[in-house]
């Protein structure tokens, strides 16, 4: 490559990076967590990582005779009626066991939430990610709203910038306030997150369906295809790994955790597939730092 001399009254640039390198590290620092939490997870942290319990199953059979010959006795025997009290309450918490299932492969939620280093791997990787992907998400909603004039579509372009937010906040709220810590926050972040996630996956393809006609390049053409690909993927792996989470709590049948927590990787990996077709989007851009021209007044 030839080097074109700078103009005299331009100052060289004191950073330029190819945004396809800017790309491939930011997917890869949270690529990079999630394989590591799972690995330190699947070796050194496997009974406690994949240890799970489905929902309460009835006791029946012996078992449940001995329990009712327990809650009579309790209730005939003389003792302080908070007593009985406290014996029935124990007696009837048996008639429903947590009933632990073989599992093995760790949740995402166990394998970057649950024991250390794991945890501070994939916050490390995590925050060092989320400044990038912020300003990812201003240069698609910049990207995007010059390719069509539409309202309709402005007005999804700017709603596709709300979503990729609002995914980006889900993923740090749900990083760093872990299920074990408070799990209700966790909960909802975990919603926002998926929800946003398919909502802007699901828009993206829409606005590229919308813009289509002024896209004539084979990188964006290459883009447009994976990001559909990607995105039936995601979401059908998502509606599976609901299924299989349904199924656990309702019949405890083992394994069906385990694949329960494989459908989840696939669905992250997706996610993060998705995020890569970047690497077409702008393969030939540059993040450049420089002075801004002025006018030379004499």
């Amino acid at each position: 490559m030839l080097q074109v001399p700078l103009p005299l009254d331009r100052e060289p640039s004191p950073f330029r990076l190819r945004f396809t390198v800017f790309a491939v590290g930011t997917v890869c620092l949270p690529l990079f967590g999630f394989l590591s939490c799972v690995f330190v997870s699947l070796c050194f942290h496997f009974k406690e990582s994949t240890a799970t319990h489905c929902g309460r199953i009835k006791v029946t059979g012996t078992a449940q005779i001995h329990i009712f010959i327990l809650r009579i006795y309790s209730w005939f025997s003389v003792v302080p009626l908070i007593n009985k009290l406290k014996l029935l309450l124990k007696y009837s918490w048996y008639l429903f066991v947590l009933l632990q299932v073989p599992n093995y492969l760790p949740s995402i939620s166990a394998a970057i939430g649950g024991e250390t280093p794991e945890r501070y791997i994939w916050r490390f990787c995590i925050g060092l990610h989320s400044a990038p992907r912020f300003l990812l998400s201003v240069t698609y909603w910049n990207h995007y709203r010059f390719l069509s004039l539409e309202r309709r579509y402005q007005l999804f372009c700017h709603v596709n910038l709300v979503l990729s937010i609002l995914e980006n906040l889900g993923l740090l709220i749900l990083t760093y306030v872990s299920s074990a810590e408070n799990y209700v926050i966790h909960k909802y972040a975990f919603i926002l997150f998926m929800l946003s996630a398919l909502s802007y996956m699901g828009l993206t393809c829409k606005l590229w369906r919308m813009a289509k006609k002024n896209t004539v390049s084979s990188e964006a053409l290459t883009s447009y295809t994976w990001k559909n690909r990607l995105f039936m993927i995601n979401l059908t792996f998502f509606l599976l790994s609901l299924v299989s989470f349904v199924r656990h709590n309702s019949y405890c049948e083992p394994g069906v955790y385990t694949i329960f927590a494989l459908l989840e990787y696939i669905v992250v990996l997706s996610n993060m597939a998705f995020h890569m077709t970047a690497y077409w989007d702008f393969g030939n851009k540059e993040l450049v730092i420089s002075s801004p021209q002025e006018d030379k007044r004499f």
